[in-house]
């Protein structure tokens, strides 16, 4: 599941903070009946503050790495993206 939240923070201490309560969501297993079934979340996070050269999917793309990059670290992981915009010679737009 992908999910985009659009609010102003700080990434640094909001980060920990909003990843720890969607973890503790599921820190109990999920009941199904008489079964009871462990849920991990694995989270990929990216941010950036609006610029004239970055476009919408830019971060959506970055998001989408930064969540597969935690599935392959393991259960209950969270990855941010180091989302760094360079300027190459000719003026483009290089994601690092």
């Amino acid at each position: 599941m992908n999910v985009l939240v659009h609010h102003y923070f700080s990434v640094g201490e909001s980060l920990t903070m909003v990843t720890g309560r969607i973890h503790g969501v599921f820190d109990e297993p999920f009941e199904v009946g008489e079964e009871r079934l462990p849920i991990s979340v694995s989270i990929g996070v990216a941010s950036t503050k609006p610029n004239a050269i970055q476009r919408p999917i830019d971060l959506i793309e970055a998001a989408d790495a930064a969540l597969y990059a935690a599935k392959h670290r393991g259960r209950n992981t969270v990855v941010e993206h180091g989302f760094v915009q360079m300027i190459d010679e000719a003026g483009m737009a290089l994601a690092g």
